[in-house]
């Protein structure tokens, strides 16, 4: 039988940490767990076929610390990685740390409170802070499910109950390039879900100057097609048909270029007889977009005769 439970009855928290040729880094993220204040955690080290030295780093750890455990797969990616942790896992809750990040001492603690405070929570998670080659990160808000079927707001090494990942498949392993955490979390959450976050600044996510986010953002269109295709169905209900989406965009993008326009040739004597003909010819019921075009072409007309 799995354990959910330590000393004192306080829930055991799983840190499930995939390792792929980040040997140089991993000491950092086990001394962040290792400093925790809360002191009922696991953490699995997932050597995904590796060929640096992640094995013999995690080795030692876990030599140190009997709550350290090392676990060897052949490389199949990170969303492998962390599915093999969380069949190995023992904890009620669940945090996937990559192996180049940190977190600072109080995180197990207070994410674990926020799951016991009031009806609880469905994924808990706090402010976060850049470090390595950039240190200004983006503010993250949970503003709803709609928003977070747009815009990931939630980092990969949230807080959520194992036995939740589990009932949904876990990481897609398909996703090899990124985003997957994206992709769980939209699969793991819905308009119903508590999202909680802290205020505090208590996850600290490496940048480097070559990562699998910057391939990722590279391929941000081919993965966002692909998360939208698995989940179109969400997307249609939230956001009604795309071509129609569209659609609506192009034509408040058309009345803007309009407005800005009939406002620069307005403040534009020499243009003020631009604005006077586009009015004259460019009404009745053309669309924005042949508004625009149109006093786009008298513009043009009058500054160069």
């Amino acid at each position: 039988m799995k354990m959910e439970s330590k000393c004192g009855g306080k829930p055991l928290v799983s840190v499930i940490i995939p390792c792929y040729r980040q040997a140089e880094y991993l000491p950092e993220a086990l001394d962040s767990v290792m400093a925790q204040t809360y002191a009922e955690w696991e953490a699995i080290v997932v050597d995904d076929g590796s060929p640096d030295d992640t094995a013999g780093v995690a080795g030692r750890y876990a030599g140190a610390d009997g709550r350290i455990r090392l676990v060897r797969t052949e490389n199949g990616g990170v969303s492998a990685a962390r599915n093999v942790g969380l069949r190995e896992a023992r904890g009620l809750y669940v945090v996937a740390l990559d192996a180049d990040d940190r977190i600072a001492p109080q995180y197990l603690e207070r994410l674990v409170e926020a799951f016991g405070t009031g009806r609880g929570a469905d994924v808990a998670y706090c402010r976060w802070a850049f470090f390595g080659t950039a240190s200004r990160a983006p503010e993250l808000r949970y503003l709803g499910y709609g928003r977070l079927l747009v815009n990931n707001a939630i980092f990969s090494s949230a807080m959520y109950r194992r036995e939740d990942a589990l009932r949904i498949g876990g990481y897609d392993e398909q996703m090899r390039t990124g985003y997957e955490d994206w992709e769980f979390f939209l699969r793991l959450l819905n308009e119903r879900s508590r999202v909680v976050q802290l205020p505090e600044v208590m996850f600290f996510y490496r940048i480097k100057e070559v990562s699998r986010n910057t391939q990722a953002n590279e391929r941000e269109a081919e993965i966002n097609f692909y998360i939208y295709k698995k989940h179109i169905d969400k997307y249609r209900r939230h956001y009604g048909d795309p071509i129609a989406v569209y659609r609506d965009y192009a034509s408040r993008g058309a009345e803007r270029e309009f407005k800005a326009a009939k406002d620069s040739m307005k403040r534009s004597p020499g243009r003020a007889a631009a604005w006077l003909v586009a009015r004259r010819y460019v009404g009745g019921g053309a669309t924005p977009g042949r508004k625009a075009a149109l006093l786009l072409k008298f513009a043009w007309y009058w500054l160069l005769r």
